[in-house]
């Protein structure tokens, strides 16, 4: 037959598996294994590769949800790899967890357009960033670790908060059901020089409780130079581990 993707799923008892009549066999036969336990899954044959990606992901996510196994997304905002941020995204993340780099997802920052998101759509929306969000509202808790350059949250997170604009202007009633899951840890070098850091969040968020949403890591706390790892520190992974619900192994 000809070739489908997957577009879109979600968990619902009552909704019967859907598909176009040129889908193949392969196809034909998860799409009733999907509907036998509870899934409905709408395909279609003109979706990027990004929309494909997102609702392969989300197709493994209820699988394993559906098991009732939580699931955690956790994103590095740093531009170096193997930093800091990388680091602490693998530690708190289990076997099972998805983990981000956003330096590698494709991101057309806001430029270069006529404010097509205010009034339609956003001429970028084929990018990674849409894609991202749908991902956002399938997990269970989201962590975002973000470093501080030049005395500000990273350039990477920045594009993604500009981005987010398309997204929530066409799916509003997530916007404060990611919030409420979503957790922040802060990688700087001391409050003490940078006392706006972490308040930053708390401000653009509004968390009711910031102290549960946000974690601060100074480096200066433990002495440590730019070439050094956070992780190396026992404190440390004992307030992750706190912030995170991690089970230490």
């Amino acid at each position: 037959g000809r070739p489908c993707f997957w577009l879109s799923i979600h968990k619902r008892e009552s909704t019967k598996a859907r598909c176009f009549e040129y889908a193949d066999s392969e196809v034909h036969q998860l799409l009733e294994h999907l509907k036998a336990i509870g899934m409905g899954v709408v395909i279609a044959s003109r979706c990027s590769s990004e929309e494909v990606e997102v609702a392969l992901c989300i197709i493994d996510i209820c699988y394993r949800k559906k098991g009732g196994t939580d699931m955690n997304l956790t994103v590095s905002f740093s531009g170096r790899k193997g930093g800091n941020c990388d680091r602490i995204a693998k530690y708190i993340s289990a076997e099972d967890d998805l983990v981000f780099f956003m330096r590698e997802i494709s991101t057309q920052p806001c430029a270069g357009c006529d404010y097509e998101c205010m009034s339609g759509r956003c001429r970028y929306r084929g990018d990674g960033i849409y894609s991202f969000f749908d991902k956002l509202s399938t997990v269970d808790r989201i962590f975002y670790i973000v470093p501080m350059y030049c005395g500000n949250p990273s350039a990477l997170y920045f594009i993604l908060n500009e981005r987010c604009q398309d997204y929530f202007l066409h799916n509003e009633s997530r916007y404060k059901e990611i919030v409420e899951k979503l957790y922040i840890i802060g990688v700087y070098g001391s409050s003490e020089d940078s006392p706006d850091f972490l308040d930053f969040f708390a401000r653009q968020y509004d968390f009711p409780n910031p102290g549960k949403h946000i974690l601060g890591l100074e480096r200066h706390r433990y002495h440590q130079k730019m070439g050094d790892f956070l992780l190396e520190v026992e404190d440390v992974r004992a307030r992750l581990d706190a912030f995170t619900g991690r089970q230490q192994t």
